[in-house]
C-alpha cells in the first residue's frame, strides 16, 4: 500500500488540475508524477483516487505540517467540487462503471484459477473499496450496476475467509468493519465448488 507521504504528494498533484479534469471526457488522467526507481507508482487521477487517498491520509496525520498542508488541499479541492458538483457526480458514476468491471474481471478470473490469482486480493480489493465511496458520490447508478455489485458481494463472502485487517494497521480505523467487511479476510486458495459465480 501506500504512505502518508504517497498520498500527500499525489493531492498536491490533483489538486491544481482537478477543474480541468472533471470538464474534461476522461474518467482518469495521468497524474504526472515522476517515479524514482523503488517507489510505489501513483494512480492516475480520478474521483474515486481522490476519496480514497483522503481516507487513507485521515487515518495517517499526526502532524500540525502535515494537517496544515491536508487542510488547504481540502479547501482548494472542496471548492471546485461544489463548483463542478454535476461533473463531480457524473464522473463518479463513470468510473463506478469501469471500476466494477475490472473488479468483475478479476473476481471472474479468481474463480476460474482461484490458486493463481488469490494473492492479488491485497491489491484488488482496493477497487471494491473505491466502489463504495464512489457509489455514495454518484448521483444515480443503474440499478443493473448495483445489482452486480451486490451478486459480486455474496459471490466474495462465498469465497473469503474472515480474518485480520489486511491493509496497514494504521488505515483500520478509517476503514471499520462493519462497513468494509473486504478488508478483512483473504481469498481462500481454491473456491468452494459451488460458490456462486457473480453473473446471477
Amino acid at each position: 500500500m501506500t504512505t502518508l507521504e504517497h498520498d500527500l504528494r499525489y493531492l498536491e498533484a490533483g489538486a491544481p488540475m482537478l477543474e480541468e479534469f472533471l470538464l474534461s471526457h476522461d474518467w482518469n488522467w495521468p497524474i504526472g508524477i515522476n517515479v524514482t526507481h523503488g517507489h510505489l507508482p501513483y494512480l492516475q487521477l480520478s474521483v474515486g483516487g481522490l476519496l480514497i487517498a483522503c481516507q487513507r491520509i485521515h487515518a495517517r496525520l499526526t502532524s500540525q505540517p502535515d494537517q496544515a498542508k491536508m487542510d488547504q488541499l481540502c479547501a482548494e479541492m472542496g471548492a471546485i467540487r461544489q463548483r463542478w458538483h454535476v461533473a463531480w457526480q457524473t464522473k463518479a458514476g463513470i468510473e463506478f462503471h469501469h471500476r466494477l468491471s475490472l473488479w468483475r474481471n478479476f473476481l471472474v478470473e479468481y474463480r476460474e484459477q482461484p490458486g493463481a490469482n488469490y494473492d492479488r486480493y491485497h491489491y484488488e480489493v482496493s477497487r471494491r473499496a473505491q466502489l463504495h465511496l464512489l457509489q455514495q458520490e454518484a448521483q444515480s447508478l443503474p440499478a443493473v450496476e448495483t445489482e452486480l455489485l451486490h451478486s459480486l458481494d455474496l459471490y466474495l463472502k462465498a469465497v473469503l475467509s474472515p480474518g485480520a485487517f489486511i491493509w496497514e494497521a494504521d488505515l483500520e480505523p478509517a476503514f471499520p468493519k462493519d462497513t468494509y467487511w473486504y478488508l478483512y479476510g483473504k481469498l481462500q486458495r481454491n473456491a468452494p465448488h459451488g460458490a456462486g459465480n457473480g453473473d446471477e
